[in-house]
């Protein structure tokens, strides 16, 4: 079954009327998972869905910066954006049926949808207001396309490593003491990867640390993508760990 078949009048109220997370509230997280086989499928889709969509927005985003090509215009970026969007909510549609996605803590299908779609706005939203750098001198600029490039690979590592770990504890009966060691391991190796991200940026550019990146530093661009990337996680696997409830309104953008 395709997306269209849910109901794209449905998905688009959903998505104009919930500027959070749609769901009726998140599982305690060392009593989450360990889901019926029946529902597998649909969990794997959607944090599928939640992984491409968002990191594919994120390369956009990404390519546009460091080609400034004239092509990235505002409406070329959102068109992109859509395609995706579109591509991962069929996954979503295909795999998952309302009764499965109520066993993972959604209300049904189109609202598992909005979720993915709202989240996959918000990384687009983010990156824009983070890649939003005033450009002072070639030295900044050339400071902001490392910091972009290390956001970007940032928020692949770390949504990487949420959706494994969450994988793992929705498909199997893991207690809850191997979930808190799950979630605090999880949390150390992206907290590694920034912290080696950082280095690396401030060896290249030693004028990240302070760059004028969206008046962010280097730091704070990379805690900003961190806490992204939970957003990400908290879309897709209705848990309250690992989420950002409720989303944070980002500032003004630039394309």
């Amino acid at each position: 079954m395709s997306f269209k078949a849910y109901g794209i009048v449905g998905l688009v109220l959903l998505l104009c009327t919930s500027p959070v997370l749609g769901h009726g509230g998140r599982a305690p997280f060392l009593f989450w998972g360990g889901f019926p086989r029946s529902s597998i499928p649909c969990q794997r889709a959607i944090g599928t869905a939640a992984r491409l969509c968002a990191l594919g927005a994120a390369q956009i985003r990404l390519r546009c910066l460091l080609t400034a090509s004239p092509r990235c215009t505002p409406e070329h970026i959102e068109q992109q954006r859509r395609r995706l969007e579109v591509r991962a909510l069929d996954l979503i549609s295909q795999a998952c049926t309302d009764r499965a996605v109520a066993q993972l803590g959604f209300v049904g299908v189109i609202e598992a949808q909005a979720d993915i779609a709202n989240n996959c706005a918000r990384v687009d939203r983010d990156l824009a207001a983070i890649f939003g750098i005033s450009q002072e001198s070639t030295a900044t600029a050339n400071c902001t396309t490392h910091i972009a490039s290390a956001a970007v690979k940032l928020l692949r590592v770390a949504v990487k490593n949420w959706q494994n770990m969450l994988d793992r504890i929705a498909y199997k009966n893991v207690p809850p003491s191997r979930k808190a060691s799950l979630l605090a391991s999880t949390r150390t190796r992206i907290g590694k990867a920034k912290e080696k991200l950082h280095l690396l940026v401030s060896t290249a550019c030693p004028g990240a640390p302070t760059a004028s990146l969206s008046a962010l530093s280097l730091e704070e661009a990379l805690t900003s993508v961190e806490q992204l990337a939970e957003c990400i996680a908290g879309s897709a696997y209705v848990q309250d760990a690992v989420h950002c409830d409720p989303l944070l309104s980002p500032g003004p953008t630039s394309p």
